[in-house]
């Protein structure tokens, strides 16, 4: 089981999708998972820009200090120049955004890291494949390290069509949440939703011609029933499991979690946690292993 650090581990890193909290998760467990986004000019930068639990919202004012919000005003990243994203700093560690390319560079020193990229904002695949494959000729990350993902379906078949070596996560939005809410509400040109998990949508012609390597599925998706079906159409497939913000239970007292990972199907199907708490999840995930013989 690999441990991955959601946004970097922001329940225990000096903050969340900054460069601290990365350099900390490959420390600390088996690597992370990150929002990529990108400039006006094409250049990938790693925050979380949209967040959606009953409505979708731009959030990424929320982590920048006064300086910066100023410089990004009513706009979202993908209307600044690199320079002037560049020039956005992290409010809790006084940080720039990273970006995406700085940190590939920097987990060379990682080879068995795991580098899930989550997709955000329109028209992203092809500026990050760019930055990925661009680190891999450079020789600082191998494409088997990395796992795209992302809640835009459409946008992981380009990149399947654009790449096929760069491994795909499926995301889905937890079942219980609302439908229709459109990714980018800001767009008129496209008409992509959040799509709640059903085993229907699973089985349909746009997951079969992407065929993923993973499903990224929100804690009560991770179930045994699913497992099976997911594993009846795709026998190659592993899961990640994830939790929407403030649901994950600190793993010293997540009971759930470890008596979920016993059962079989599950065993088999879930490849890796993300997790708010990585460091202890890692510490916790291998005292459920000695306990278990």
């Amino acid at each position: 089981m690999k441990i991955l650090a959601h946004r970097g581990g922001s329940h225990e890193a000096p903050y969340q999708n900054s460069t601290e909290a990365f350099t900390h998760a490959l420390a600390v467990c088996d690597g992370f998972e990150t929002d990529t986004i990108k400039s006006r000019d094409g250049d990938v930068f790693l925050a979380h820009d949209t967040v959606f639990i009953e409505k979708v919202e731009y959030e990424l004012s929320r982590h920048l200090d006064d300086a910066s919000k100023t410089i990004l005003g009513d706009r979202r990243i993908d209307q600044l120049s690199t320079q002037e994203a560049e020039k956005l700093i992290l409010q809790t560690v006084g940080s720039p955004l990273p970006k995406l390319a700085a940190i590939l560079q920097y987990a060379a020193a990682f080879p068995e890291a795991i580098l899930n990229l989550e997709l955000k904002g329109e028209d992203t695949a092809k500026d990050v494949i760019k930055t990925v494959d661009a680190a891999v000729q450079a020789g600082f990350i191998s494409y088997k390290q990395v796992v795209i993902s992302s809640f835009n379906h459409a946008q992981l078949l380009q990149t399947r069509n654009i790449n096929s070596d760069i491994p795909i996560g499926v995301l889905f939005a937890a079942h219980f949440q609302p439908t229709g809410n459109k990714l980018y509400p800001w767009s008129t040109r496209d008409d992509n939703c959040y799509i709640p998990f059903d085993m229907a949508i699973v089985k349909n012609d746009l997951i079969r011609d992407i065929n993923p390597e993973f499903f990224n599925l929100e804690n009560t998706d991770m179930t045994p029933q699913n497992a099976v079906e997911i594993l009846a159409l795709f026998p190659e497939a592993r899961g990640m499991l994830w939790w929407l913000p403030n649901r994950e239970i600190h793993p010293q007292d997540n009971t759930e979690l470890w008596q979920k990972i016993k059962q079989p199907p599950l065993t088999k199907f879930l490849h890796a946690i993300i997790s708010d708490y990585p460091e202890a999840m890692k510490k916790h995930y291998q005292q459920h292993l000695n306990a278990q013989g």
